[in-house]
């Protein structure tokens, strides 16, 4: 690829991260912590985040035609910069060194059923979609 090519992609990726970052710090700030310390924002972020990509991608591939760099920029970008893998690992040892290991278990199952079932929610919703 083209050192020029190279550099748009880079950006497109940026501005997604950015829409993407920016979003989901705005989710943190309306999501508050469930009182047993359960992290519903990144929960929440996460199962969004993973119906968001599934639909993109599905969406994207039954899309003839389309620029490659919508695909970056939504997905790589967007989803990228909104959904935290990081911050769940994180909250989850948190829980865990806290002695809440029920709540952890939860959360993490939780996690990641949720997000499997958004993720085939998208996917499915954007195949009927997209005929």
């Amino acid at each position: 690829m083209p050192l020029q090519g190279l550099l748009l992609n880079c950006v497109v990726v940026g501005a997604g991260g950015f829409v993407g970052a920016v979003a989901r710090y705005l989710m943190g700030l309306l999501v508050p912590a469930h009182q047993s310390g359960f992290p519903l924002g990144t929960f929440a972020v996460n199962a969004i985040g993973a119906f968001a990509i599934a639909f993109v991608a599905t969406w994207f591939l039954r899309q003839a035609g389309l620029d490659g760099r919508w695909l970056l920029f939504a997905m790589t970008g967007i989803c990228g910069g909104f959904t935290t893998f990081s911050s769940f690992t994180w909250e989850s040892l948190q829980l865990i060194q806290r002695g809440d290991v029920l709540v952890a278990g939860g959360y993490i199952l939780a996690s990641v059923a949720v997000c499997l079932v958004a993720a085939l929610a998208g996917q499915q919703l954007a195949a009927r979609l997209a005929g």
